[in-house]
Order: C-alpha cells, then structure tokens, then sequence
C-alpha cells in the first residue's frame, strides 16, 4: 500500500503557526518580565523616596539642591554636624496675596527672613524626619523693596544641602546663592562664596590620582602598537597555510589555562615581598581580626573592632597560618605571609574559569581560550589578591557555588543527594566567609525552580536534594547568623551600624546623576565613583580605581600606572562584549544556564545600587563585590564576541581585546 505524503502547504503552515506561537511566547515572556519589574519598583521606589537612611536628593519646584563648594577629599571624615548658612537677596516688586515657602534640608533648617526667625530649630534634633517638606508663609506685610532670605542647615556624617522655592516670589535655591561655613557658636569659619548644585561633577583633585588616561596610553603607544600588530597577525595567519613549525603545535584552552597559572605564580613570588605591609583595603582591621582569633582562640563580636563584623572563615584560615608560622618567622612582617592565601584563592578562580568553559562551552576550543582569558586577566581578581582581605575567598566560594548550580543542567549528576551535599557546603562557606553570600540563596532556590519545572518526574528526589542542600549549609554557617542575632538583635551587622567607629567620606548624597551619567573612568578613573555609580563600577572591574584606599598620592599602591590607567580604554571593547552577551540569545549556551547567570548578574547589581543608595562615600559600590560572578563575565564576554570571531579581519581585533 502506498504511503501518503503530507501536503507541503500544509506542513508549510503548520511551521509558520508554529513560529508564531514562539514568537507570541516570547513576546509574552517580555510583556511578563516588564510588568514583574514595573510591580517590584513601585514599593521599592516608595522606600527610596521616603526612608531617611536613603540621602537621594532629587529636584523639585524648579529648585535645585544646593551645598558649601568644597573640593572633593578622599580621606574619611569623623561624625561631626556640618552646619552651613545659605543666603539669597531678593526683591518684591508687587507684594502677593499668599506667600508659602517650601523647604527641603538634609537634614534640618532654620529659616529666617531679615533676621526675623520664621521657623528654628528643635531641641534635640531630629535628623530622621528631613525627607518631610517644611511649608512656612512668609508675613503678610511683606513689603516691596530688598530682603534677605537666610537658611541655616544642619547635617551629621554629610554635608549640610538645601533645597527651597517659592513660586509667588520666584525663588528657586541655585548657584545664585550664597553660602559660608559656620561652627556651634554660629560663626563663620570663612567667607561667602557661590554655592554649589549637589548634582555637579565633582573636580577631583590631581594630587590625589595618577596621570590621565590619555597620557598613560601616549606613554606606552608603541608597545601596545607592537602586542596589537603581533597577536593580529598571528590570529591572521592562523586562518591560512600555516608554516611547518607552526603546525605542530597545538594550543588549546588548557594550555592557556597552565601559562596563566604560571604568570600568577611569578607575579606572587614577585609581590609577596615587595609590596609595603601596609598596603590593603582596610588591612590594619583585618589583622587585628586575625591576631584577636590567633591570641584568644575565640571569635570576636562585630562592636569590638573596625572589621570584626565580617563573617570569620577567611580569618580562622589566616590565624591558622599566623600561629603556625609566628613561632618562627620574626623578620617578615606577618601582612606579607599572609598574602600567600588571597593569592591561591585568586589562583584558583582561574582554575574555575577554564573549567567553567569547558562546561559551558564544550568542543569550542577557541570560545574556551577567550573565556579562560578573560577570567585569568580579570583586573579586579588580580589586585585584589595581592593583599590580606576576606574578598578572593568569598568570590571565590560563591564563584563555585555558581559553577555548581549551571553544572546540573548540562552534565546531570548520578547522585543528587551528593550533589546537593556538595553545594549546600560551598554555600554554607560561602556565608561563613562573607556575608552578602546571602545573595546567592535566591539564585539557589530559582535554579531548584527551574529544575522542578523541567523535571517533572524527578521532583521527589529534587525535593530531598534541596532540603539536604539547606540542612548542610545551615549546619556550616547557620551558628554564626544566630550568634549575631542573640548579641545584637539581627543576623546581619556591618560597621555601618556604629557599633565601633562612625565616619564618612564624600559625596555624602546620592543624586538622579548618579545613575545617568557616565565616563569620567575614561578620563581619570580613580575615585571615579564620586561621579557616577557606572563610573565606580568600571573603574573598579578593570583598573585599582579605588587605589586600594589609599588616600594620599605619596602612599599609593606601586602598581605599573601606565599600562594599569591604560586598561581604561582597552578593557572598553570587553566590556562591550559582556553587555552585548547578556542581552543577547545564543544557540552557543544552554538557555537556563544563561538565564541564572543573568539573575545572578541583576541580583548582584541591585544589591549594589543598594549600597551605593545606603553608603554614599565614592568607594560604595566596588565591582570587587561581584568577584563571584567572575566565570559569568567570562560566558558573557564570549558570547558577545563570538559574532566577530565569524569574520578573520574582526577575529583578530577581538582577540587583542
């Protein structure tokens, strides 16, 4: 009997309802994610515009805030209250009928009208109620000619700005205004001069940064002319009749992965030494953690010194090194010995790279060697391990986290429950090392989702594998968390909290700008984050841009500035690449292993916007934060490059990025 065809129309058609079907999927998905983002924001704005703890200053009335001109510091400041006296003359012409001034302080005002006090000061003050708008009306018998309008601001741990307008006047707080600083007594601690908008750039001293990026590229022009041409040709040459020599040798992911290894090492060997004992975000702290651990063999509480909030596991490691080797090593300082941990925990994020590209992308040898270059030459892993900090180690316990959480969906494994066992203990180290590990419990969970919704049959075993995964991670790190919360009354305690020291440091606020404005890490990187939170971002990613808060340029890392300052711009086209791969949909990856990188970037992100809103010093929001992520970048960077990898004239450009 003869077989029946199927009508080719009809086949053709059942195609294209079925491509419309995706597309009315994916379109569906988007509709889906903005209306999910739409409902999240509202309560989270709300909470930004009306918490005290938030100093977001946004215009209003046609009136701009404005503050004392001071030049931007670096250096952190005590708590103290910052009071400034603003003054604006103005003249009435017709006198109208109704007159209501509207003041907004950060964080309180007095307000007087020639040297008439129209509202003072309460005793005590309260600073927690400044996001309250104060309505004065000024007297009725508000005669025509010359006033003086007066606001004395007061502020603790930021500077003293104002925000104030009058519409039936035509006052609006400018640049036209007039401010001088005064002390308690309400004296003058100098003269008058132009205030300043809190939403223009900040002029960052010179003296407190090196050269200009421009300089620094001008300044070793012809040795990266000299890397670009070779790496070019030789990606060029690699798509023709290679020479004989040339085509004996093989070069694939792993072999960069060894070379990149054996650079660290040199560099380590290179820098234990050499670099000053003191040099570290913060060192003089995580010592003391360290000593107190090794002297007491006890763990110490968050109110009894500057980093003694942070979670203890880096430290227990360190104090063991330092007890171990203090008996015997006495003309070494111990800062140096104990570099030789961040090291090989930078080391070994280099290790989860390559291996992360293998996994991810299997048989693609060159997306390999990109990927694992990328994650060996990541800037921000490089100096960050050259000194004692808790940060390599957190990045990278969270980095395997990730890695164990992507591994799933490409290479299932035989035995859940060891599996879940696994990643339940690398969680739980990762909480016991820092605490914003926190992050990675939703990532957790969503990927337990996702699993649960594609493997319908095995949802009993995935069932005990997450309550296994929970159990290990709250045995691991879940004592800790509780000890904080009977001392302090909270799991989570930071030095923000004032248990030890309060302090400060520029810009003190936060404005609209902070978000929209970008590029001063083009220009001068370092301290960049005093403009924008995308300027900190990428001046922290690719270059020291923090200087390793160091304040005073005479004590500043000994880092190569040049080539350093130079990454400013040649890092541009990577990051590009990662933008483009996050945006972008691959046939290259497993859709959910791309998905939960990207939750894992937008989570990470949010929580640094929150830091950025809740710390407004310049040095908030660090891409060190996201040292986890880092085999992320990598997947990213690759997908975002791969389309240039297509053309032989693009591949090599892309390759010397």
């Amino acid at each position: 009997m003869k077989k029946s065809k199927r009508d080719p129309a009809i086949k053709r058609d059942s195609t294209v309802r079925k491509k419309l079907t995706d597309t009315q999927r994916k379109i569906l998905r988007l509709i889906s994610v903005v209306v999910f983002i739409i409902i999240t924001m509202i309560p989270v704005i709300f909470w930004v515009l009306n918490n005290p703890s938030i100093s977001l200053l946004i215009p209003e009335g046609g009136a701009q805030w404005i503050r004392l001109s001071e030049p931007f510091d670096p250096a952190p400041k005590e708590d103290s209250y910052q009071i400034t006296l603003f003054r604006k003359q103005f003249t009435v012409n017709k006198t109208p009928e109704e007159v209501v001034l509207v003041v907004r302080a950060m964080k309180a005002a007095a307000i007087y009208l020639d040297d008439v006090e129209l509202k003072g000061l309460h005793d005590p003050l309260d600073l927690d109620l400044w996001k309250e708008p104060m309505r004065v009306y000024l007297p009725r018998e508000l005669t025509t000619g010359q006033h003086d309008l007066r606001l004395i601001v007061i502020n603790r741990s930021g500077h003293a700005a104002v925000l104030a307008y009058c519409k039936a006047l035509g006052i609006t707080t400018d640049t036209s205004w007039d401010a001088v600083a005064i002390n308690n007594e309400g004296k003058g601690n100098g003269m008058w001069s132009a205030a300043s908008a809190v939403n223009e750039p900040a002029a960052v001293w010179q003296s407190h940064t090196p050269s200009p990026v421009w300089i620094s590229i001008s300044a070793k022009l012809t040795v990266f002319l000299i890397i670009f041409i070779l790496v070019y040709v030789l990606t060029i040459v690699n798509d023709h009749q290679k020479p004989a020599f040339l085509a004996r040798i093989s070069f694939n992911a792993s072999h960069l992965r060894f070379l990149l290894l054996s650079a660290w090492t040199i560099l380590a060997c290179n820098n234990i030494f050499k670099l000053s004992a003191n040099l570290g975000l913060d060192i003089d702290g995580h010592m003391q953690y360290i000593r107190y651990i090794a002297d007491n063999m006890s763990l110490p509480y968050a109110s009894d010194g500057w980093e003694m909030f942070q979670a203890p596991f880096f430290y227990m490691l360190s104090a063991i090194v330092y007890k171990a080797c203090s008996g015997f090593v006495t003309n070494i300082p111990m800062e140096q010995i104990l570099r030789i941990l961040p090291m090989f925990f930078g080391a070994l994020q280099i290790e989860l790279g390559y291996r992360t590209m293998k996994l991810v992308f299997p048989n693609r040898n060159n997306l390999q060697i990109i990927g694992t270059w990328i994650c060996g030459t990541m800037p921000m892993n490089i100096y960050m391990s050259q000194f004692v900090s808790n940060e390599p180690l957190a990045g990278l316990l969270s980095a395997i986290v990730l890695f164990l959480c992507i591994k799933e969906f490409i290479v299932p494994a035989r035995t859940p429950i060891r599996s879940a066992t696994i990643l339940g203990l690398f969680l739980g180290l990762a909480l016991l090392t820092k605490a914003h590990a926190i992050l990675l419990i939703p990532i957790v969970i969503i990927r337990y989702l996702m699993m649960f919704s594609s493997k319908i049959n095995l949802r009993e075993s995935l069932y005990k594998s997450f309550l296994a995964m929970t159990v290990v991670a709250f045995l691991v790190a879940g004592w800790y968390y509780i000890r904080n919360w009977i001392q302090f009354g909270k799991p989570f305690v930071g030095n923000w909290d004032n248990y030890f020291v309060n302090w400060w440091q520029d810009p003190g606020y936060r404005t609209i700008e902070s978000f929209t404005r970008f590029g001063q890490a083009f220009i001068c990187p370092f301290c960049s984050g005093v403009q924008s939170f995308w300027d900190s971002i990428y001046g922290t990613m690719w270059m020291d841009g923090i200087m390793s808060s160091k304040t005073i340029y005479r004590y500043l890392p000994p880092w190569n500035y040049d080539f350093m300052i130079a990454g400013a711009w040649l890092a541009a086209p990577v990051a590009l690449a990662i933008i483009i791969g996050v945006l972008k949909s691959s046939s290259e990856i497993n859709r959910q292993v791309h998905d939960i990188a990207r939750v894992s970037l937008a989570l990470y992100f949010m929580a640094l916007i929150y830091i950025f809103l809740s710390l407004p010093n310049y040095s908030a929001a660090s891409s060190r934060y996201t040292l986890g992520l880092l085999p992320f970048y990598g997947i990213f960077a690759v997908l975002g490059l791969q389309p240039f990898l297509a053309n032989k004239w693009l591949r090599g450009q892309s390759t010397d990025g």
